[in-house]
């Protein structure tokens, strides 16, 4: 287990995943476990496989860069979250890792959004 930091829409006050739901839904609570559902996926423009789980970085600094790539007008935060079984998504250009299961702790007050 390891403290990690992840970026999340934010609506009506809650964390929501940025793109894929979790257990049906993309609105999230804090202070529950959640489980990835790891299956093959791809992503980005080469298409490169790979086997799927909860995107997150080791600092607020990395995913302060991050939220440079999003380009859509929606609030976007920075939660801490406790992360199991953690690996590297080793064809990402970030040093982004992805966690088997997530634990959402609480929104860091760091802020981004897109530049419309």
């Amino acid at each position: 287990m390891k403290i990690m930091y992840r970026i999340f829409e934010i609506k009506n006050s809650y964390p929501h995943t940025l793109f894929h739901g979790v257990e049906g839904r993309r609105e999230l609570i804090k202070n529950r476990w959640y489980m990835a559902k790891e299956k093959m996926v791809s992503d980005g423009s080469n298409g490169t496989p790979y086997l799927s789980g909860f995107h997150c970085l080791p600092t607020v600094e990395e995913c302060r860069e991050c939220l440079k790539i999003f380009t859509s007008e929606r609030e976007l935060g920075i939660y801490s979250i406790i992360a199991r079984g953690l690996r590297k998504k080793e064809h990402s250009p970030h040093n982004v890792w992805l966690a088997k299961s997530m634990f959402i702790i609480r929104e860091t007050g760091e802020e981004g959004g897109g530049e419309g």
